[in-house]
């Protein structure tokens, strides 16, 4: 319903089980699936409508109808196939679920349901509010009153315009490529060495050498191909003129006997063709496994594909990343003496080839969206260049702003690759100093080269069958304690981690790169941004490194005798020995109780109601020990799962071979036969 007549109406129609209609830059779909068709006959709906959203680009889309789909963000308990679909849908086209999730859209007697559904585009989420009437309605269905600000419906349609390029790097011209890069070069553009040129230039090259990336209305099926197309094209020619000539009584009984038979022929060729088709691609499937075994295979065996939630609305988002990123002190608002040190020598060509060998080129790009292949590309044709704006960033001690923007994506920090490939540049000088001259803990085995989670396990187990393999009268307690930090990559403070990097003797033209990459950060969100002023970030290159320099301080804490820190990236454990239970309780404690007092004092916090411990004593019985975290009792366990392995206090490791096992049955189906030895262990 048109309830202003200053809206102007831009056309009308309808398709399959819905109807649509433009108003003033609004594309309003309104649709109704019946409960009672199969997931197929839906689905075909879904795609009908999907394909009106598409056909209408650039026009808002507002999607909302009884659909009769289970969607836990709208309030249902289940996600059905009906509601990955519509989920689908959202993610392709940038929709965001308005349903609030607590409010029944139907209601019949004492049964409560949420089948109507309500979707807009990320770009007027904000300014619309969606609301279930408490009004009569004569129907089981409630009244929902979705209202959007008039003023923001004038200015729709002048707004509309992509503001993030999303190129299609498969269709990547080297060729044309390197054509665009000769000719800015020839003409001078790239002689200003500054980043925002460098950004500015890339873009121009991204133009020149492929397409923008536009999704599809209607995404085929995977063995579709070209042939096919034809092939069907053929055959429904030959269906409808045996139609036309069925309904002519007048033509020879032959010639409609022919058409009839042309037309068997042909359809049954189609069929043969999709048959052999299907078997290509599944032929194909297979080899490629033997490529790349996490790919797509991996996810269609693992149900890791085609499954993406909708957007949430910016209000929300906004609030959530404050929550993960908290506000501390603005560094920028202390006094910080300039680092004094000896010019750095510039980045060389042997340093800039190996940084660029370490690039993905399949990554997603940050926000200026160029591709990492672009820059690749760029990097090895004209190494100079590349090298001159970042030796001139390098003599000035800046990492520069426009490269500690980035994008958030469920955790991961979304950045620019040009700004990645200058931390490539500054991690390869920072980790040779940090690995040299003991400078990082032994026992931190995450985000170093040649260390890993096995030989993380590898300290705990040698800890506890070393006390097992000892007699009765002398054999100890081994307890393995496994603590979590809350939100731990985006509450690292960058005070501590200057102060790390300065009392490792690491060079003060590099400690100057590293504060002025710590300063200044901004997370983007919807239309807005955020200030960050501590944390990681997850996703780029030296997130990881400045983490290991923090969390140092941990693994050098003075702990009592016979208890050992282990770290692998954030996940921390204490493995603690002792002759007796009060001596456990007492070691433990005291290391809980340190480890507390440093994190408060830099801003980070253990979640008590999430530390677990398990006794690894083999077949000796002890009493049940009291632990604690702050004032939480840390539960003591038959079982605890630490870095993806399950230890059991007999040290049999059968629960962690049976959760495998479990695992491997789900994906692969019962094998016929397991083997002798893991069936007597789990008999055991």
């Amino acid at each position: 319903m048109v309830i202003d007549h200053r809206l102007e109406v831009g056309g009308k129609g309808s398709g399959l089980s819905h109807a649509w209609v433009i108003v003033d830059g609004l594309l309003i779909v309104s649709t109704y699936i019946s409960p009672n068709i199969d997931y197929k006959a839906a689905d075909e709906i879904i795609t009908e409508i999907e394909a009106t959203i598409a056909k209408h680009r650039g026009k808002k889309p507002i999607l909302a109808g009884d659909f009769n789909a289970k969607i836990p963000a709208a309030g249902s308990t289940l996600l059905d196939r009906r509601g990955i679909a519509i989920l689908e849908v959202a993610s392709r086209h940038d929709l965001t679920l308005l349903n609030d999730g607590k409010t029944p859209t139907f209601r019949r007697g004492r049964q409560v349901s949420y089948p109507d559904i309500t979707l807009v585009g990320d770009d007027i989420a904000k300014d619309t509010t969606w609301q279930v009437l408490d009004t009569e309605s004569l129907s089981d269905h409630n009244y929902i009153d979705i209202c959007i600000r008039s003023d923001h419906i004038g200015r729709l349609s002048r707004e509309r315009g992509d503001s993030k390029n999303i190129w299609d790097v498969r269709n990547l011209s080297a060729n044309n490529l390197k054509r665009k890069l000769c000719e800015i070069k020839e003409e001078g553009a790239l002689d200003d060495p500054s980043p925002e040129n460098l950004v500015r230039q890339s873009l121009r090259i991204c133009e020149a050498a492929m397409p923008l990336l536009r999704p599809s209305a209607k995404t085929g099926a995977y063995w579709w191909n070209g042939t096919l197309r034809s092939m069907k094209k053929e055959c429904i020619k030959a269906r409808r003129t045996l139609t036309r000539m069925r309904a002519r009584r007048s033509l020879d009984s032959g010639e409609v006997e022919r058409a009839a038979q042309e037309y068997s022929i042909k359809k049954r060729a189609l069929v043969r063709e999709i048959k052999t088709a299907k078997s290509a691609k599944w032929k194909a499937l297979c080899e490629a496994v033997e490529n790349n075994p996490w790919g797509l295979a991996y996810k269609i065996v693992t149900k890791r594909i085609g499954l993406h939630p909708p957007k949430l609305a910016e209000e929300l988002e906004k609030e959530i990343i404050l929550e993960l990123f908290p506000q501390e002190p603005r560094p920028s608002d202390r006094q910080k003496p300039k680092e004094r040190c000896e010019p750095p020598s510039p980045f060389s060509k042997e340093e800039l080839k190996k940084a660029v060998n370490e690039m993905g080129t399949r990554k997603a790009p940050g926000p200026d969206g160029i591709p990492g292949g672009v820059i690749k590309e760029i990097a090895e044709n004209e190494p100079e260049i590349v090298l001159r704006s970042f030796n001139e960033l390098l003599k000035r001690g800046e990492f520069p702003r426009i490269w500690k923007q980035a994008r958030v994506y469920r955790p991961i920090s979304l950045l620019d690759e040009w700004g990645k490939l200058y931390e490539r540049l500054i991690s390869g000088r920072l980790v040779e100093k940090l690995e040299s001259g003991g400078r990082l803990a032994d026992n931190q085995f995450g985000f170093r080269k040649g260390r890993g989670t096995v030989d993380a396990l590898e300290v705990v187990i040698g800890t506890a069958r070393r006390e097992l393999v000892k007699s009765q009268g002398s054999r100890g307690t081994c307890v393995l304690t496994t603590l979590d930090v809350k939100n731990a990559f985006n509450c690292a403070n960058w005070d501590t981690i200057l102060d790390g990097l300065r009392r490792r003797d690491i060079p003060g033209y590099i400690v100057e790169l590293i504060s002025s990459y710590l300063s200044e950060r901004i997370i983007l969100h919807g239309s807005g941004d955020v200030a960050v002023t501590a944390g990681v970030p997850q996703g780029s290159v030296l997130g990881p490194i400045l983490w290991n320099v923090l969390y140092d301080y941990v693994l050098r804490l003075k702990l009592p005798a016979g208890v050992q820190a282990i770290a692998y990236a954030d996940d921390l454990a204490l493995c603690a020995v002792a002759r007796t239970p009060e001596e456990m309780e007492v070691k433990v404690n005291g290391a809980i109780i340190k480890i507390l007092r440093w994190m408060e004092v830099n801003g980070l916090a253990l979640a008590a109601e999430k530390t677990e411990a398990v006794c690894l004593s083999g077949r000796k019985r002890i009493r049940p020990l009291v632990l604690r975290v702050g004032g939480v009792q840390v539960p003591i366990k038959e079982e605890v799962k630490y870095l993806g392995v399950t230890f059991d206090k007999k040290m049999t490791f059968v629960p962690h071979v049976a959760e495998q096992l479990a695992k491997a049955h789900k994906l692969n189906g019962e094998p016929e036969e397991t083997a002798p030895e893991i069936r007597r262990a789990l008999r055991a």
